[in-house]
Formats: C-alpha cells, structure tokens, sequence
C-alpha cells in the first residue's frame, strides 16, 4: 500500500525586515514540528554564530576603509544628490536632506530611514547604528554629461553586482 504524501508550503509575515534570525528560527522549528523531527535549539545555534558574523562585518569594514580616499570632497552641494531614484525591479528610493544631513529612505520600509554618511568623491555609505540593515551600504551617485547628478548606484548583496537608480524628474 502506498503511503499518502502531503504537500505542506509555509510562510513566515513579519512587520519587520531585520530580524532574519528571528524569522529562521521560527522557520525552522516550524519545519522539525511539521515534519515530526527532534527539535533543534534554533536560537541557540544562531546566537552562536553571531561573533563570527559580527567579526566578518567588522573585516568587511576594515578592508573597505583601505580603500577609502581621505580627503575628498563630494563634486555637488549635498541638496543635489537628494530626491527619488527608481528602479523597474526594485522600490523607490528616497535621498533627502535634514540638518546638512544626508539621509536614504526606502519607499516602502518606513522603519528603514539611514544617514548618509560621506565616504569619498560621490559615494556615501549607509549609517546603521541599529543594525536595521545587517550591514551598511556604500551608495555612489553619478553624473550625466552636464555634471549633474542623474542615477545612483549600490550593491544590494556583497556578491551582486551594482544595481542603477535613475532620478526621477531629472537633474
């Protein structure tokens, strides 16, 4: 006789975006329970894995600020790099100003709004004193053929390549 399959999907909503391990150690017990597994210490094992993640991040740091040119100034006054880049596949993002102060917004995140801080010529990196992001992001703005400010660029995962964001409205 055979044995009857059940197919079984999950989906894990949350209200936030930078809690992964929260979310995979829901997953994943979900999972041993669904299945009928030994149950995993889920948090257990993400917690162990945290100082090697946070000394990896803090390498990443290390070597990027090598390459950082001291010194350097943006090419713009600070108001023109502000305004919403798109993307087809992406959200929109938001650069605005407030206090001299640079700062990225993501369009559909309202939790997620990040100083800018400068990192050299037209590239700002992402503040992230919360660790809302898990990391922070160099962002680089570029020119058109006038010099002014027309797209922005990022890399979204380390290993991706850059993803372009043109300005909406024009320079």
């Amino acid at each position: 006789m055979r044995k009857k399959s059940i197919l079984t999907g999950l989906v894990i909503l949350t209200n936030r975006s930078n809690n992964s391990s929260f979310i995979d150690t829901v997953c994943y017990e979900t999972y041993d329970r669904l299945l009928g597994l030994s149950l995993t210490p889920w948090s257990k094992r993400f917690a162990e894995e945290i100082p090697e993640v946070l000394s990896g991040l803090k390498k990443k740091e290390e070597e990027e600020e090598k390459d950082r040119k001291k010194g350097s100034q943006p090419s713009q006054a600070l108001s023109a790099y502000t305004g919403i880049y798109d993307h087809p596949s992406f959200w929109p993002l938001s650069i605005e100003i407030k206090d001299n102060q640079l700062y990225f917004l993501v369009s559909n995140q309202e939790d997620i709004r990040l100083p800018l801080r400068h990192f050299h010529f037209d590239t700002f990196k992402t503040w992230d004193e919360d660790k809302i992001t898990g990391t922070n992001i160099k962002v680089t703005f570029h020119l058109n053929a006038l010099g002014e400010i027309d797209r922005l660029s990022m890399r979204l995962q380390s290993d991706a390549e850059e993803v372009f964001f043109k300005k909406m409205g024009g320079s």
